[in-house]
């Protein structure tokens, strides 16, 4: 399986400057690509939030390869959890993790996961 991760970048609104700031919202995203002929399977990807930063709740989204079926987990307080925390905002989140059990990914097959965090 190869891994690959891209990152998107929101300033807040009227910000003039350059780089990211307090605020700025940072969508990352995990595709990943079965490069074998063979069916990958019981995958699990796990991101983890960066340093100063804000895990935003509602933001998991995955698309696995063939309608597969992903489960989205966080890491709370050191146990992975099937819902983040409430609110908007999830400070105790530090990673999450996409599951995909059984016979998901084919040989050439692909997906992702994205999730949004927030610079402190």
């Amino acid at each position: 399986i190869l891994v690959r991760k891209g990152r998107a970048i929101a300033t807040p609104a009227g910000f003039t400057g350059t780089g990211p700031v307090p605020g700025s919202v940072i969508t990352y995203t995990n595709y990943y690509t079965n490069t074998s002929t063979g069916t990958a399977t019981n995958l699990i990807f796990v991101d983890f939030i960066p340093n100063n930063t804000t895990f935003i709740t509602g933001t998991i989204v995955s698309t696995p390869h063939v309608g597969g079926l992903a489960t989205n987990e966080y890491l709370v307080g050191g146990s992975w959890v099937l819902a983040a925390p409430a609110g908007p905002l999830a400070p105790t989140v530090t990673a999450v993790r996409m599951r995909l059990a059984g016979d998901r990914v084919p040989g050439g097959g692909y997906g992702n996961f994205r999730f949004r965090v927030m610079i402190r």
